[in-house]
């Protein structure tokens, strides 16, 4: 089942450097992003890290942990998600553009067709959820 969407976010008046250090800060992700129960690096090489993630979703042994690539492109402030193993897997990309004084999420994932009954609510449930971060994130 595949889920994309985008969400947009008016940065003004947070300060760039502060969020961008926030967002790129791989260990505090559950601190900001609170679908993520926990992340656990596994290995880290330059800016790219391997990470078990448990998302806050309740489950029966371990059908809420999954594996990720995470790269922090400070070059472009962009934090990228490749989900590769688990309930969620996909793309995630989160980037911060000073420019247009903005931040941005794109989610484009894929998620076990057990869950296509629950497709809109996941959807929404996922869109409150970036909201909710980037708040967390610029407060």
């Amino acid at each position: 089942m595949k889920i994309r969407f985008r969400v947009e976010r008016d940065i003004t008046g947070c300060d760039p450097d502060e969020l961008w250090r926030r967002l790129s800060d791989v260990p505090s992700i559950p601190k900001y992003w609170h679908g993520h129960r926990s992340v656990k690096i596994l290995e880290q090489k330059g800016s790219s890290y391997r990470v078990e993630v448990q998302y806050a979703f309740p489950s029966l042994a371990k059908g809420n942990v999954g594996e990720s690539m995470i790269e922090v492109d400070e070059k472009n402030r962009a934090l990228i998600f490749n989900n590769y193993k688990g309930p969620v897997k996909g793309t995630i990309k989160v980037w911060i553009d000073g420019k247009e004084n903005k931040m941005s999420c794109v989610y484009d994932v894929d998620m076990s067709p057990i869950y296509a009954p629950l497709k809109g609510w996941l959807v929404e449930h996922f869109r409150k959820g970036v909201e909710h971060a980037f708040e967390r994130l610029c407060s």
